[in-house]
């Protein structure tokens, strides 16, 4: 027996107790618990996975191949992630009519398989049958692909985020370190799918194939998680909250800002008055500047007085500015409202407008009018 077979168990018991840690800690990765929560899923689908990939390398066949039945959804589930941290909406009944119906067809061609045959159906030998180990090849590459292509969107929604503070050298470099990560993970994955098909036309060496990817998986899905744990969110909440705590405490223990509200005063009189929100590239750095304090306690200030994080306190400036516009007699489109406001796109203009309002612009002028002549 290689020593090998069991890299894929350790993998899965790590990545078990990995999960809980995500689903009990409560920093690092912001204060978003639904991103801890789908966070921990995909870790805890990936340890099933690897020990899938156990259970196959130690011949118990009959328990073998369970995975197999969700790994289309790995990509899809990464993408979200990545969603989720930089605050990029997604249309959630959307994505899951749109996976349901992905499901359903893939069962349809593989299902049948699975429900005919038997445990020894999927023993390397029952693999290497043609043309079983070509429909499964093909299937493989049907999902690896779609996976990847899910991992590329999730590096161009990573790349294309907006920041809402500019990094210092030491976090940037944690910044630097995720974007390279993410394409380590293509060309990761972009191996484990070669590496799996080859092994059904080169039969001789199958076991080989099968303990490289354990040890691609495990760099696959441990690299993941540290970088989610690791990576700077404050960059994209604006909340000194979601920062750890020894780093939070470290940077106020020595700040002479006892008191937040005269700070806070300030930044409510620039921004309402002067429309700072307007300004589509306002930055927490562009009032740090402004009033000569650091970031964090810019983001201070507006967290503790307004209780809100920055980017939901600009926003309500701006949607209190668009329900204007949208109650005018000639109101222009929704995009050109958006970006008169401040918001740089129609989607997060729509975001924010719901999550303040729980209306959509198009439903609150709508019922404007019906109230108005009711």
């Amino acid at each position: 027996m290689h020593i090998l077979d069991f890299v894929p168990l350790v993998s899965a018991i790590f990545g078990f107790l990995l999960g809980l840690f995500i689903l009990s800690r409560k920093t690092g990765i912001g204060r978003n618990k639904r991103l801890r929560q789908i966070l921990a899923i995909f870790i805890f689908g990936m340890s099933f996975i690897a020990l899938d990939y156990y259970l196959f390398l130690n011949e118990y066949y009959e328990y073998a191949g369970i995975s197999a039945l969700y790994d289309h959804l790995i990509g899809f589930l990464f993408y979200y992630i990545v969603a989720l941290f930089v605050g990029k909406e997604i249309p959630i009944k959307k994505w899951v009519i749109g996976l349901s119906i992905y499901t359903i067809l893939r069962y349809a061609f593989i299902l049948p398989y699975y429900l005919l045959g038997s445990a020894e159906q999927f023993t390397p030998e029952a693999l290497n049958v043609y043309p079983l180990k070509y429909f499964i090849a093909t299937e493989y590459l049907i999902v690896g692909l779609v996976n990847i292509i899910m991992v590329i969107a999730s590096y161009f929604l990573f790349r294309n985020a907006p920041q809402l503070t500019v990094l210092d050298k030491s976090r940037q470099l944690h910044f630097q370190w995720i974007r390279l990560l993410i394409i380590a993970i293509i060309l990761l994955s972009f191996g484990t799918m070669i590496s799996t098909i080859m092994s059904f036309y080169d039969f001789e060496h199958m076991t080989s194939y099968f303990r490289f990817e354990t040890v691609v998986f495990v760099i696959f899905f441990l690299g993941v998680a540290f970088s989610m744990m690791q990576f700077p969110v404050f960059v994209f909440t604006g909340d000194h909250m979601d920062l750890e705590p020894a780093k939070t405490s470290t940077k106020y223990s020595r700040s002479s800002l006892s008191d937040s509200s005269k700070l806070f005063a300030q930044i409510e009189k620039a921004v309402a008055e002067e429309k700072l929100y307007q300004d589509q590239d306002l930055k927490l750095n562009t009032l740090a500047e402004r009033f000569e304090k650091s970031v964090h306690h810019i983001s201070q200030a507006i967290n503790e007085n307004a209780d809100k994080s920055f980017p939901d306190y600009i926003n309500q400036f701006r949607v209190e500015e668009a329900k204007k516009k949208l109650l005018e007699p000639n109101p222009d489109t929704i995009f050109a409202i958006a970006i008169d406001v401040g918001f740089n796109s129609k989607a997060n203009f729509y975001y924010a407008f719901k999550k303040l309002t729980n209306d959509t612009p198009t439903a609150f002028r709508k019922k404007y009018y019906q109230a108005e002549h009711s």
